[in-house]
């Protein structure tokens, strides 16, 4: 069981999240970020190939966000 939270505003791709207990495992409350997968088209032949996710603890998704900031100013930091 979870809490849907809002989309992810003023984009033309869906992206929904839901808050979840992800358990010992994952460190207690995770996020689940879901999306279409633009790549497989209207009707993929497995219905998997339909979405990617991400599944993230706080921690993650806080440092995930940091970086995607940085990315959408365009100040993102090249490795090599």
């Amino acid at each position: 069981m979870g809490t849907n939270l809002r989309d992810v505003p003023n984009i033309d791709r869906s992206i929904s999240m839901k808050r979840c207990w992800g358990g010992n495992s994952y460190g207690g409350v995770t996020v689940h970020v879901l999306t279409n997968n633009p790549e497989k088209g209207e009707c993929p032949p497995h219905l998997a190939d339909m979405f990617q996710s991400l599944r993230l603890n706080r921690e993650e998704a806080l440092a995930l966000g940091k970086e995607l900031i940085l990315f959408g100013e365009g100040n993102e930091i090249e490795l090599y």
